[in-house]
């Protein structure tokens, strides 16, 4: 029988544990559950916050190594598709819990939760740990599927509730997710603990916190600009274009390209140094992109997704080739 994370916590009150999570709004979300829950169960447990390098799906050596000197009692994992040889390296470390709700992760049968059924990981744990719906567990399902989320009977009135409860209109609902994703945008790391400290005590300060604004509007021109490039037409239905710039923005571009192209499937990639970040989105297009990703773990890759997004880091050098595989992957999966 797996361990329980609740029954963990509230009766060996772990003297330390690492709270291993996503870098977007998602995963900031919930983490900040978590340590709400921490503070409610066993408040005298140290939470260590700590995320992968922005973009990796993985862990490096170095961070492997900075867990393992930190001898943390338990670990937990959210909202991170971590390939299982990851997850396998923790549990050598510790106990490890992984509460996920990517189709990679959702056979892995660890302590924790693992679902796709939920459109975010927020609402994946808020649930789990039976809190009365809040506007921070809505936050993260909303960020992951923005507008989609309509499109779920079964969480959009969660959505309709906080909106009325907080007197928020759906577009002010997306524009805090969008400001809390501009600490992983500008890659700035010690902000990603900020955000989650601003989500614990009042989500609407994102609205008008002075560090997102600041975030947004060093962004705003960066976005405008490569959003005005144009896309090349791979087919009638898979269009792609390269990303240039010193920030993270291969999700940010590709969800809005997918917004203004939704029948069909959005490729981006981003070169960052020695490594880069391919990523395919779709919104309708009858495919499921888990594909990609199976197809790109099999080649050594790292990557992560659910049926509507894949996203993958690889050798900068090997961009070009692979680029030119997944075309041809997505053309043979594609119905004619």
């Amino acid at each position: 029988m797996l361990p329980d994370f609740q029954t963990t916590i509230r009766e060996q009150h772990p003297e330390k544990v690492l709270l291993l999570h996503h870098w977007d709004t998602d995963g900031l979300a919930s983490a900040a559950i978590l340590l709400d829950e921490f503070a409610r169960l066993s408040p005298q447990t140290e939470a260590v916050l700590m995320h992968p390098t922005i973009n990796n799906y993985f862990l490096t050596t170095s961070e492997f190594d900075s867990i393992s000197r930190l001898k943390p009692s338990c670990i937990v994992c959210v909202d991170i598709n971590f390939p299982l040889d990851v997850i396998e390296r923790l549990e050598r470390i510790t106990t490890t819990f992984v509460f996920d709700h990517h189709s990679q992760t959702a056979e892995i049968h660890r302590p924790g939760l693992q679902s796709t059924k939920y459109p975010g990981c927020s609402m994946l744990l808020n649930d789990y740990v039976m809190k009365p719906l809040s506007l921070v567990s809505v936050l993260g399902m909303v960020g992951d599927m923005e507008d989609r989320i309509k499109s779920r009977p079964d969480f959009y009135p969660q959505v309709e509730e906080m909106m009325k409860e907080h007197g928020l209109t759906f577009d002010q609902i997306q524009r805090i997710t969008k400001r809390i994703d501009t600490m992983y945008m500008v890659g700035d790391d010690k902000g990603l603990e900020y955000a989650i400290m601003l989500l614990r005590k009042n989500p609407l300060d994102a609205l008008t916190d002075p560090r997102l604004s600041a975030n947004e509007q060093e962004l705003k021109d960066v976005m405008a600009k490569t959003l005005s490039q144009p896309l090349q037409e791979i087919s009638s239905l898979i269009l792609y274009m390269p990303i240039v710039s010193e920030y993270s923005l291969t999700s940010e571009v590709t969800r809005a390209k997918s917004q203004q192209y939704p029948d069909q499937i959005i490729v981006t990639d981003q070169r960052r140094g020695a490594d880069a970040t391919l990523y395919v989105r779709r919104r309708t297009a009858p495919i499921d992109l888990g594909c990609v990703v199976d197809y790109a773990r099999a080649k050594g890759y790292n990557a992560g997704g659910k049926p509507e997004v894949a996203g993958v880091v690889l050798p900068e050098h090997e961009l070009d080739a692979f680029r030119e595989e997944v075309f041809a992957l997505l053309k043979k999966a594609l119905p004619v």
